[in-house]
C-alpha cells in the first residue's frame, strides 16, 4: 500500500474513533449536567420551603409553568421528588439534543470507521491480487520488477518474494547454463565418437569373417547409442531442430530399412513392406529417428519370423515384428523414460531410453504414437501420419 493511501486509511480510524468517543462523551457529560442541575434546583426549593412554608405553592405554581411538572410523582422528603419531579422534567429539552447529537455523531463514526474498514480490504485485496499475478508471471519467467511501496507488512512481504524470485531466476540461469554446457560437450563426444566408429567399420569390411560381422554388429549398436544420446540432447534442449515440410515417406522408410538391413540379414529375419507413394507433413529426420528406433526394437527381440511395414489409407504407419512381444502390465508404461519392463530386465541391455525418446520426438512432431501387443507372439507400433487440411475462405 502507498504512504498516501496507508495515512488515509490511518486517518479514517482515527477520525471514527475520535467521533465515537466524542459521541459517548457528551452524552454521559449531559447526563451527568441534567442531574447536578436537578439536585441544584432541588437544594434551592428545599432551603426556600424549610425557611418560608407559605413559598411551596408559589414555587409549585412556577415550576409547573417552567416544566409542566407532575404533581402525581413520588412523595419523598426532596421538595422536587414530593412534587412530582424528576430530573428529565429540567433536562429534557437539553437532553434531547444532546442525544441526537450523540446519536448523529455516532452514526457518523461508525460509518466512517465500516468505510474505512472496507476500504482497507479493498485495497489489501488488490495488492493480493497483483502479488498473485506477480507470481504466475514468475512462474511464467515473465516477472517485472517489483516497485517500493511502502514501509507496512505487506511492502515488506512484496520485497521479500521479490529477492525470493530474483535469486531464483539467477540460480535458474546457472544451471540452465551449466545445462547447457554439459550438453554441448556430451554432443561434442558423441560426434567425436563417431570418427574412430567408421574408422573401424572401414577395417572391419575390409575382410569378410565371422569375427568381423559379429563385431560390426556391435559396432552398430555403439553407433545406435551415440545416435541415441544425440537425439536426446537435442529433443531436450530449447532450440528448434525441426523443419516441417511434405516428404515422401517412401523415402523416409527407405533410409531405416537400408541402415538395418545388414542386422535383418545378419538375424535372418524377413523384412516385408511395399511402397505406398504418399507424402506426409513432418520433419524428415525426427521421423526417421522415430522408425530407426522402433526397427531396432523390432530387430533386438525378434528371434526369428519377420517385420512388416504398412501404411493405411489414413496415413497411419505400422510396423509388426513377430517377435517376443510385451507384457500387459507393461505395454501402458513402455513410452516412460527410464522404464525398461520385463524384456529390458531379461534383456540387461535396454536404457529404457529409445521408445521414450520416440514418444518425445511424435510429441514434437504431432504425431500419435501406440503400441499393440501380446506376449509371445509379437507387437505392432503405430505412428498417426494424417493431419487436418486447413482451407483459407
Amino acid at each position: 500500500m502507498s504512504g498516501r493511501k496507508s495515512g488515509l486509511v490511518t486517518l479514517g480510524f482515527v477520525v471514527s474513533v475520535s467521533l465515537i468517543a466524542c459521541a459517548v462523551s457528551v452524552l454521559c457529560v449531559s447526563c451527568h449536567y441534567s442531574r447536578l442541575q436537578f439536585e441544584l434546583v432541588n437544594a434551592i426549593c428545599s432551603e426556600m420551603v424549610e425557611r418560608e412554608p407559605e413559598t411551596k405553592n408559589i414555587i409549585f405554581a412556577v415550576l409547573k409553568e417552567h416544566t409542566g411538572g407532575n404533581p402525581d410523582g413520588p412523595a419523598k422528603e426532596d421538595v422536587l421528588p414530593l412534587l412530582g419531579y424528576r430530573i428529565s422534567d429540567f433536562s429534557g429539552p437539553v437532553c434531547g439534543q444532546y442525544v441526537l447529537f450523540t446519536a448523529a455523531g455516532l452514526m457518523t463514526g461508525v460509518l466512517l470507521f465500516l468505510f474505512t474498514l472496507l476500504y482497507r480490504n479493498k485495497i489489501e485485496g488488490l495488492r493480493i491480487r497483483a502479488l498473485a499475478e506477480y507470481l504466475e508471471q514468475a512462474n511464467a519467467g515473465k516477472a517485472p520488477i517489483l516497485s517500493a511501496s511502502g514501509e507496512d507488512e505487506f511492502s515488506r512481504l512484496e520485497d521479500e518474494i521479490y529477492k525470493t524470485v530474483t535469486f531464483l531466476y539467477r540460480t535458474r540461469d546457472v544451471a540452465v547454463q551449466a545445462r547447457d554446457d554439459f550438453a554441448e560437450n556430451l554432443s561434442n563426444i558423441a560426434h567425436q565418437i563417431k570418427t574412430p566408429i567408421s574408422v573401424m567399420r572401414m577395417m572391419l569390411q575390409a575382410e569378410d569373417t565371422k569375427e568381423n560381422r559379429e563385431l560390426l554388429a556391435q559396432l552398430f549398436r555403439i553407433e545406435q547409442y551415440a545416435e541415441m544420446a544425440l537425439g536426446y540432447l537435442r529433443l531436450d534442449s530449447d532450440s528448434s531442430d525441426f523443419i516441417f515440410q511434405e516428404y515422401s515417406l517412401d523415402d523416409i522408410i527407405r533410409q531405416a530399412i537400408h541402415k538395418y538391413a545388414a542386422q535383418f540379414v545378419r538375424k535372418r529375419i524377413r523384412l516385408q513392406y511395399e511402397p505406398v507413394n504418399i507424402t506426409v507433413l513432418t520433419d524428415e529426420k525426427w521421423l526417421l529417428f522415430i522408425i530407426e528406433q522402433i526397427l531396432s526394437n523390432a530387430v533386438k527381440y525378434t528371434q526369428e519370423g519377420k517385420v512388416t511395414i504398412t501404411v493405411t489409407k489414413e496415413k497411419v504407419l505400422q510396423i509388426a515384428d513377430t517377435g517376443i512381444g510385451i507384457a500387459p502390465e507393461d505395454l501402458p508404461r513402455i513410452f516412460e523414460k527410464g522404464f525398461t519392463g520385463y524384456n529390458g530386465r531379461a534383456d540387461r541391455k535396454s536404457t529404457g531410453l529409445g521408445l521414450y525418446l520416440c514418444k518425445m520426438a511424435a510429441d514434437r512432431l504431432s504425431h500419435q504414437i501406440d503400441a499393440d501387443s501380446e506376449a509371445g507372439k509379437g507387437t505392432v507400433f503405430s505412428i498417426d501420419l494424417s493431419t487436418e487440411k486447413l482451407s483459407l475462405l
